[in-house]
């Protein structure tokens, strides 16, 4: 048996019970989507709003492929970027490994209707990025990776991965 609520009923109950919910909601297959995370929907709430970054950050990484890369292999990296308190795409994305800038630059203002839709805000539409490099630039070892959204006046606003601030990889023979 499934079951489904409307959007608007499931806002309403999370509200009264004083949860709240970190956007974007990561929609579902379940109902046929093209676009999905995972075959049911996925809301993450908080109960203390001190704990909800929602304007401290900018954007998410979704996707980091190969987990376990080489020297010699290409790194693909996708998400998405936004100026959150403005509502408007970021001007950029800047990659940083141990504390230091790399020499890539992502393509910027892919489509993201999830995004729009998630901030009810069609600007949104283009917030994605994408960026492939050779693992060689990171180099062999361990790296912290950190990711941020440029926005206007050099302003920079961290890019979440899953939930942490960061991803770590290591680059092997």
């Amino acid at each position: 048996m499934a079951v489904a609520y409307e959007e608007v009923y499931i806002r309403d109950l999370y509200q009264r019970v004083k949860l709240e919910i970190q956007e974007p909601i990561l929609w579902g297959s379940w109902c046929g989507r093209l676009q999905f995370l995972s075959g049911q929907d996925i809301i993450i709430a908080y109960k203390d709003r001190q704990k909800v970054p929602s304007k401290n950050y900018g954007g998410h990484v979704d996707l980091i492929e190969p987990s376990n890369p080489t020297l010699d292999s290409n790194i693909h990296m996708s998400g998405w970027a936004a100026d959150l308190e403005n509502m408007v795409p970021a001007e950029s994305v800047v990659l940083v490994s141990n504390g230091k800038r790399l020499p890539v630059s992502p393509l910027m203002k892919l489509h993201r209707e999830d995004v729009a839709q998630a901030y009810s805000r069609p600007i949104l539409t283009l917030t994605g990025w994408e960026v492939t490099f050779n693992a060689s630039i990171l180099g062999k070892g361990r790296h912290r990776l950190e990711f941020y959204a440029k926005l206007k006046k050099n302003q920079l606003k961290r890019l979440l991965y899953k939930t942490k601030k960061y991803f770590e990889i290591e680059i092997i023979d």
